[in-house]
C-alpha cells in the first residue's frame, strides 16, 4: 500500500480549558451532647388480697293470685207477640 505523498499538515492540538471545580463548603456536624441515662429503681410490686364476694339470697317474691272475675249475663226478655184477634 503506497502512502499518500501529501504532506500532512501537523493538527496543532487545542489546549482544553480547564473548569474550575467548585469547592464545596463543608458544614460542620455538631456533636450531640450524650445525655447520661439515670437508672431506674424498680418497685416491688405488693401483691392485692383478693376479697370474696358475698353471695346475697335472693328472696323470693309470692305472686299475688289474681281473683277472676265472674261476668253476669244479662238475660234478655222476651217480648211477648200480641194476637191479634
Amino acid at each position: 500500500m503506497q502512502r499518500s505523498h501529501r504532506w500532512k499538515k501537523k493538527k496543532k492540538k487545542k489546549k482544553k480549558k480547564k473548569k474550575k471545580k467548585k469547592k464545596k463548603k463543608k458544614k460542620k456536624k455538631k456533636k450531640k451532647k450524650k445525655k447520661k441515662k439515670k437508672k431506674k429503681k424498680k418497685k416491688k410490686k405488693k401483691k392485692k388480697k383478693k376479697k370474696k364476694k358475698k353471695k346475697k339470697k335472693k328472696k323470693k317474691k309470692k305472686k299475688k293470685k289474681k281473683k277472676k272475675k265472674k261476668k253476669k249475663k244479662k238475660k234478655k226478655k222476651k217480648k211477648k207477640k200480641k194476637k191479634y184477634t
